[in-house]
């Protein structure tokens, strides 16, 4: 009786040491990892990676801005889809690059250069306007200035910056094969409305797009909203199930702007090609050679040209004496002088007077006596 008594104490005790050691073990559970703290970085790390893959080019209203080498390059329509994250509808680009001008700065299109990108400090899903209806969602980039608590209207989007698509196939990550030509984007516009739905990051807000459920409604299933994890290094981004890896740095704004590298190159004033809008270099006007006569020719010797070699100039010759004006003919009461000028060039022995003398008698002139003077 007392032994198994004793056994049944210490079966009892071992079991509760085993219990209590169970008990004690922490409870392991899968938890996603902290937000990385990004350091923050100037402007210079937007410089460094763009510059292979376009020029920065020093725009009058921008000042820097960049230009991607890509032709027909446009933004939020060129090489990338949207996603739907826990802040709202994200682009996804297929650039390497792509995660500093899609969620940094503003976009702007010039006739000359394209698409424009103008850098920024804050960091959004995308900076771009939303239009809803009619069947269709539409996107625009944003140009530099714009306010996100005025939204944006028909008149201050061009008509053409919009890219619209049948709302089934939003999301989609093909969604570049269904857009929709920009020869409709009038009709499709006035049948659209603007979509005012906003969120904020890191305090700044930012259009968000259309909302999750009106989506759902429209592609027939159900959208799960994936997760943006910070990553370290740009090359570190991607998809990895259900879980968007991008780099987003804090762009410091005490930070001056550095100087652009060398690819940098002048922008013209002028929406004009640009080989009409390169100046003329202003040369200094050298004064004419006095020397130069009518008909001369640079590669005539002097001597063919009546100009003396330095040989041929002889010592104290005298400069040619330029022509003396005549003077004006002598007006007496207001009439001109008579022809005897040129009678006396021709016969220098012959007197002649210009009025006629007075004769004696009666005040006649005596013309027979003036001509028995004339002397031959």
């Amino acid at each position: 009786m007392k032994k198994t008594f004793k056994q049944l104490l210490l079966t009892t005790g071992i079991g509760i040491m085993f219990t209590s050691c169970y008990v004690s073990q922490p409870v392991i559970t899968e938890t996603p990892p902290p937000p990385v703290e990004q350091p923050g970085v100037s402007l210079s790390v937007f410089y460094n990676t763009l510059s292979p893959y376009g020029r920065w080019v020093d725009y009058p209203s921008y000042g820097r801005v960049w230009v991607c080498n890509d032709v027909g390059f446009v933004p939020y329509r060129t090489g990338g889809h949207w996603v739907y994250a826990n802040v709202g509808w994200t682009w996804v680009s297929d650039y390497n690059w792509g995660w500093a001008p899609f969620h940094y700065g503003r976009w702007f299109y010039d006739p000359i250069y394209g698409w424009g990108w103008v850098p920024g400090y804050d960091w959004a899903p995308a900076w771009v306007s939303w239009r809803s209806g009619g069947g269709y969602y539409g996107w625009a980039p944003l140009t530099p200035g714009f306010s996100i608590s005025i939204g944006a209207t028909f008149g201050n989007i061009p008509t053409e910056h919009w890219c619209f698509v049948p709302n089934q196939y939003m999301g989609h990550p093909g969604i570049n094969n269904y857009y929709i030509n920009r020869s409709s984007n009038t009709t499709i516009i006035n049948n659209t409305t603007i979509i005012n739905n906003t969120n904020v990051y890191n305090n700044t807000k930012y259009m968000s797009g259309p909302e999750r459920t009106e989506v759902e409604r429209n592609i027939g299933r159900r959208l799960d909203p994936v997760n943006i994890n910070d990553a370290r290094r740009p090359e570190e981004g991607g998809m990895v199930n259900r879980n968007l890896n991008m780099y987003r740095p804090n762009i410091t704004r005490e930070t001056p702007a550095p100087a652009p590298p060398k690819n940098n190159v002048p922008f013209p004033i002028n929406n004009k090609p640009e080989s009409h809008m390169v100046r003329p270099e202003v040369k200094p006007v050298r004064p004419p050679d006095i020397t130069a006569m009518p008909g001369r020719r640079d590669d005539q010797p002097e001597r063919s040209r009546g100009v003396l070699s330095p040989e041929d100039r002889k010592p104290n010759m005298p400069s040619p004496t330029p022509p003396q004006k005549q003077p004006a003919p002598d007006q007496r009461n207001g009439q001109p002088r008579s022809n005897a000028t040129d009678n006396r060039n021709i016969y220098p022995s012959i007197r002649m007077n210009n009025r006629p003398q007075p004769n004696q008698n009666n005040g006649r002139s005596n013309n027979n006596k003036e001509r028995k003077n004339i002397q031959y």
